[in-house]
């Protein structure tokens, strides 16, 4: 799984006493974001049906990561799920704040 492929890269980088290459590091976020879009697919807020606390901390993140100016890949099912936070009553004054 993903922590044993990221000890074997760690043990890599530390025996040959070079960091871990960008590219390999760019790779596994797109992963990570891959799972993240795989899991929202298949439910409406981070744990099931019902909207959590973990939609709230992830809520923020998603904000500020939507706002980077990098480019992104298509992540339907994060888009729709933070669409989905953005209107709620209590995301108003905080997810329509612009990052700068």
């Amino acid at each position: 799984g993903l922590t044993a492929t990221d000890a074997l890269v760690q043990q890599l980088s530390q025996l040959s006493g070079r960091p871990v290459p960008a590219r390999i590091r760019r790779q596994r976020s797109q992963l990570v974001d891959a799972m993240l879009d795989a899991h929202l697919a298949q439910r409406a807020h981070m744990c099931g049906d019902a909207f959590g606390m973990a939609d709230l901390v992830l809520g923020c993140v998603a904000h500020r990561w939507f706002a980077l100016p990098i480019a992104q890949q298509a992540l339907p099912h994060v888009r729709r799920w933070y669409a989905s936070l953005a209107v709620r009553p209590a995301a108003r004054g905080v997810l329509d704040i612009a990052i700068s």
